[in-house]
């Protein structure tokens, strides 16, 4: 369980800085990843930001102790 927690916790932070367009894609040659999110629709990339933050949260609840099995 936690370690499956720690691998969508890692997948659901690219995620985030992708959308987002922070740490590595922001630079060359990441940033093509972000400006290709970018012309994507409004409503697609709203729902990638939410589902990878709600996801995320709950990795970290999992991983601190909060939810347990």
């Amino acid at each position: 369980m936690y370690a499956l927690a720690c691998v969508l916790l890692a997948i659901s932070g690219v995620v985030l800085m992708a959308v987002t367009g922070v740490g590595p894609f922001s630079r060359d040659p990441w940033e093509r990843y972000y400006f290709s999110l970018r012309k994507k629709p409004k409503w697609l990339t709203q729902v990638l930001l939410i589902t990878a933050s709600a996801l995320s949260i709950a990795c970290t609840l999992v991983l601190v102790g909060v939810i347990r099995d």
